[in-house]
């Protein structure tokens, strides 16, 4: 049995009790208080559920974290030998170790003075990438509703949301 059946057998006894004016059988108070305990007991195992998924969330929040801190120490430890090593492949030119060949390779790369940054709203476009994409201003888009305003394909709408404690 769920809760919603649960529910509806509440009704049921309730339309009963009115229409005995206010009085309930003794069977039907009997299965009240026996769906009621079955419902709490239900509604107090899904709490306990939410309960473990949220401990399990920050669990694996921090465990992402712990992760993440170790990967950046190993690409420190990375760049560290290989910014040891980097001088002397250069001068050899090439380097047989073992199973490994080490050789270094020219590239390009633009850096960019502090001067840049100041004058950017100088720089012409075609030299500027947008890094942000727009998306909608929910809260400003809920005040302008609430004061009134009409904004095409926004409307407000009311949730319920479950608070455990």
């Amino acid at each position: 049995m769920n809760l919603y059946d649960i529910m509806v057998i509440e009704r049921e006894i309730e339309i009963r009790a009115e229409q005995n004016g206010g009085e309930i059988s003794d069977e039907d108070f009997k299965n009240l208080i026996e769906y009621q305990t079955t419902s709490i007991t239900k509604i107090e195992n899904l709490c306990k559920y939410v309960r473990h998924l949220e401990l399990f969330q920050e669990q694996a929040k921090e465990e992402i974290k712990r992760i993440n801190e170790l990967k950046k120490k190993a690409e420190k430890r990375v760049n560290s030998i290989k910014k040891y090593m980097t001088p002397y492949v250069m001068q050899k030119g090439s380097v047989d170790a073992g199973t490994f060949k080490l050789s270094t390779r020219k590239f390009k790369s633009v850096d960019l003075s502090d001067e840049f940054f100041r004058v950017y709203e100088q720089i012409e476009n075609e030299y500027l990438v947008p890094t942000t994409t727009y998306k909608p201003d929910k809260k400003k888009i809920k005040a302008d509703i609430e004061d009134g305003n009409e904004i095409p394909g926004a409307r407000l709408i009311t949730k319920e949301n479950l608070q455990i404690r």
